[in-house]
């Protein structure tokens, strides 16, 4: 019997269109850039002080790969902020990281049954939470979440950038696991990427379920289960729900978020 599930986050709870990462870094390096001039900071020219951090960033992560570990952008940034005599604050860091974050967003959508499922899940008394490989702070993930309506579903987050571990180490899976309160035999882990959510969820002895996306669809299915949306898991975790019907919308529209949350 499943009592709890836990999910991977990008391309599975949230879908993510394609986008030019360079003008998408370009628009977030530079609203940070506009904050720390708020702040009275002494700043190199603009092009500079994005060539300092994307290059701190990619530094950072080949270490990372290097070490098998995890890094948090936040706190690459942070380092650069205070040289430039930003506030050593962790609320003022955390705005100007959101402003770095933000022209994501706009490319981001949930499936528009997506929180009716969840809903539902949690009404059973199942458990939900997310594991998610991801060099971005915890508190900035967890606003983009509030602003898609999955924050209160979603009561344990787990990211990498917290944990120093990426899936498919078995730590970060364990630290789910003790916080969700769930022995792994009972838990379901739904992810898109073959080797780290579902090989290393199952080497556990959870049982798996992979989203088909465009990257993984050609691909041998290793998980117990094979999915194309959140909702496919209804009948898998309550094969007797009466209720199933009720998650099924008309719109195949995704669901973003409103232009007035964005900001």
């Amino acid at each position: 019997m499943i009592r709890a599930i836990l999910f991977d986050l990008g391309d599975t709870l949230l879908n993510f269109e394609p986008m030019d990462t360079n003008a998408v870094v370009r628009q977030g390096c530079g609203e940070a850039y506009k904050q720390l001039q708020l702040a009275g900071c002494k700043l190199p020219s603009e092009a500079r002080f994005r060539r300092m951090n994307v290059w701190s960033v990619r530094r950072a992560l080949l270490w990372s790969k290097i070490r098998g570990r995890e890094f948090n952008a936040m706190q690459v940034m942070r380092k650069h902020a205070v040289r430039y005599g930003a506030p050593d604050e962790d609320a003022f860091m955390l705005d100007v990281g959101w402003h770095w974050y933000q022209p994501v967003v706009p490319y981001s959508s949930i499936e528009p049954d997506l929180i009716s499922t969840l809903q539902l899940f949690r009404s059973r008394g199942i458990k939900l939470g997310i594991v998610s490989n991801t060099f971005i702070t915890g508190a900035i993930l967890d606003r983009h979440l509030e602003l898609m309506g999955l924050i209160e579903h979603l009561p344990v987050r787990i990211y990498s950038s917290e944990i120093g571990f990426r899936k498919p180490h078995p730590l970060i899976f364990n630290a789910a696991l003790s916080a969700i309160g769930a022995r792994p035999q009972e838990t379901l882990f739904v992810g898109d990427v073959i080797k780290n959510d579902i090989l290393g969820a199952g080497r556990l002895g959870m049982k798996t379920a992979l989203k088909r996306t465009a990257t993984n669809h050609h691909n041998h299915c290793p998980a117990n289960y094979c999915i194309h949306r959140i909702a496919d898991l209804i009948p898998i975790v309550l094969p007797n729900c009466e209720a199933a019907a009720s998650v099924t919308v008309r719109s195949t529209d995704p669901v973003r978020p409103s232009p007035a949350l964005r900001g």
